[in-house]
């Protein structure tokens, strides 16, 4: 008996030291995209999709082997029930995947949505607004972007840990 709460003392340390330095890590994390000024929307808006090609390739439900942001949005734009089912199911496995799907429910009724909103995000977010993706050290939300838009890169953002890098400009008074 004595053996066994000892194991399990070690095992709740082990478990807490684990929490601790995945904590760490993803703070690390941050600070290196920062430091690579990842964040501004566009920049954010493709390592999500870069994320998410590769937990689709992993889970061997795209097959092509180069990650094309383009082609991995358009697979999200048309992705078949079942897809999606198995997606929702094993959500541990889809991270990146399952915040973008919750994230254009919950945004979807905030603005008028065409059939690939992915896509249409992306092709937005391209078009020169942000300049260069890498540049900048926030989320930065412009107000050239739909408000389906700005609702599903700040929905991403917090479902991904990353509300604190969000920067909407304020609202001009018309």
């Amino acid at each position: 008996k004595a053996m066994r709460e000892r194991l399990e003392d070690k095992d709740k340390w082990l478990e807490d030291k684990d929490k601790a330095m995945r904590e760490r890590l993803a703070e690390k994390d941050r600070e290196l995209l920062q430091a690579r000024g990842l964040f501004t929307a566009r920049g954010f808006f493709e390592f999500a999709t870069r994320e998410a090609y590769k937990e689709l390739k992993r889970g061997n439900i795209i097959r092509w082997n180069n990650f094309n942001a383009s082609s991995t949005l358009e697979f999200l734009d048309t992705l078949q029930d079942d897809v999606k089912q198995k997606i929702t199911d094993e959500a541990g496995d889809y991270e990146w995947c399952t915040n973008m799907l919750k994230s254009w429910e919950a945004c979807s009724a905030s603005g008028n949505l065409s059939r690939q909103p992915f896509r249409d995000i992306y092709r937005t977010l391209s078009q020169g607004i942000h300049g260069f993706p890498w540049y900048g050290e926030s989320i930065n939300i412009s107000p050239m972007l739909g408000e389906f838009e700005k609702c599903f890169i700040t929905s991403m953002a917090e479902r991904s840990g990353w509300s604190w890098a969000v920067v909407t400009p304020p609202r001009s008074e018309d």
